[in-house]
């Protein structure tokens, strides 16, 4: 069951990666420099972070499927449910305490879902290591 679960945390992890490069993507970032309501710093540094979400999702990718093909997985098992439910929090806390705007987004909802899948793992994870 263990395996199963940090193989579905893995499969989640890049269903929604895919989603984020393929179709956010090409609504989000071209937008970011076609407008001129938007400030080229702003801008920019907006696409740093949007990259900085496609490599995340990576990572979690990499290490959920790591968990559950390797004996010694348990580590970063938890490294990656820390992460996906921290990024779930701030989701949840930028949509109801920044702006409304982010329910219509995967951003609230995704992450904590990972996240509480990876914990249902951890749970049925009996390695020490």
């Amino acid at each position: 069951m263990t395996r199963l679960l940090y193989g579905l945390a893995a499969a989640l992890s890049a269903a929604i990666g895919i989603a984020h490069v393929v179709s956010g993507g090409a609504l989000v970032v071209p937008r970011l420099f076609a407008s001129q309501d938007v400030p080229e710093d702003v801008a920019a540094l907006s696409y740093f972070a949007w990259h900085c979400g496609t490599v995340s999702m990576a990572a979690l990718v990499i290490a959920f499927t790591y968990a559950a093909r390797s004996i010694a997985g348990r580590p970063m098992a938890i490294l990656a449910t820390i992460i996906a439910l921290g990024f779930g929090i701030l989701g949840l806390g930028a949509a109801l305490f920044v702006s409304n705007v982010l329910w219509g987004t995967p951003a609230p909802y995704v992450f904590g879902v990972i996240g509480l899948v990876a914990l249902a793992a951890l749970a049925t994870d009996q390695r020490t290591a």
